[in-house]
C-alpha cells in the first residue's frame, strides 16, 4: 500500500488525486481517486443544525446566469435556502452570494430550535442602511434578529423584548466573521474587533430568512460566504 501524509486541506472538502510511479521502465500514472476531509470538530459534534458553504458547488443551485435558487445545507439536513423567484436570487459571484439589496432573499424551513442558539455569519456588507437585515426567524417562535442601523454605525439584535447594540468595526466590502450566542444572560455579540454582552432573552423558531426581515421590506446588500447555526452555546 502507498500512503503519505498531507498538511493544508480545507475541511470538508473532496479532493482528487493520481498516484505517480516512476522507475527504470519509465512513468505511470494511477486512475483518479477521491478523497473527503472531515469537517471541523466543532461541526460535527451533534449541535450543528445548518451550515451554508458557498465554496461547496455541489450545494449551489444556479441558472446559466450564475443566480441562485437553493443553497443547501451541506450537512445534508434537507434545511436547505430557498428562492423560486428568479428576480429575487442573489447572484453567485467568486466572493459569495451577493444580495442586491431590493429584493433579494432566501428562506429555509424545517428548524425545530428551542434553546440556547449560535450563529456564525461571514459576510461582507455593500451598503449600510438602516434596518437592512442579515437573517430573521420568519414565522413561529420568537424574534431572532440581526439588523443594521445608521448610527455610528452599529448593529442590532432583536430578541425577546431585548435590543442590542455593538459598534461597527467592519468596513464596507471586507469580509468579517460575526458570531451571535443567544443564551439569556450570557448572550454575546461579537464583530470583527468589536464584542457587547448581556441578557438577550432566549429564541426559538422554524424558520429562517436570510437577507431580510420576517414582514419583508428590509433587504440588505451584502455577499455572504458562510452561514452556520448551532443548537448550542459554543
Amino acid at each position: 500500500a502507498i500512503s503519505a501524509a498531507i498538511t493544508g486541506l480545507t475541511p470538508f472538502t473532496t479532493y482528487h488525486y493520481r498516484v505517480k510511479a516512476v522507475n527504470s521502465a519509465g512513468t505511470t500514472y494511477s486512475d483518479d481517486a477521491t478523497m473527503k476531509t472531515a469537517e471541523p470538530a466543532i461541526i460535527s459534534d451533534g449541535n450543528t443544525v445548518a451550515w451554508y458553504d458557498y465554496t461547496d458547488a455541489a450545494t449551489i443551485t444556479k441558472d446559466g446566469s450564475n443566480f441562485v435558487s437553493r443553497w443547501n445545507d451541506k450537512l445534508g439536513s434537507g434545511r436547505d435556502l430557498i428562492q423560486e423567484n428568479g428576480t429575487s436570487q442573489p447572484l453567485i459571484n467568486e466572493y459569495g452570494l451577493l444580495f442586491d439589496g431590493i429584493d433579494n432573499f432566501m428562506l429555509a424551513s424545517g428548524f425545530n430550535v428551542n434553546s440556547a442558539v449560535t450563529v456564525y455569519l461571514v459576510v461582507s456588507q455593500k451598503t449600510w442602511s438602516t434596518e437592512d437585515t442579515f437573517f430573521d426567524r420568519k414565522t413561529g417562535g420568537t424574534g431572532f434578529r440581526l439588523h443594521q442601523r445608521v448610527e455610528s454605525p452599529k448593529f442590532r439584535y432583536q430578541g425577546i423584548g431585548t435590543i442590542n447594540f455593538v459598534t461597527n468595526t467592519m468596513p464596507l466590502d471586507s469580509f468579517n466573521i460575526i458570531t451571535l450566542v443567544v443564551n439569556g444572560i450570557n448572550s454575546k455579540l461579537n464583530v470583527a474587533l468589536s464584542s457587547v454582552t448581556g441578557n438577550f432573552g432566549i429564541t426559538n423558531f422554524t424558520d429562517i430568512v436570510l437577507g431580510d426581515i420576517s414582514t419583508t421590506g428590509a433587504y440588505i446588500n451584502a455577499v455572504f460566504k458562510e452561514f452556520i447555526i448551532r443548537k448550542n452555546a459554543d
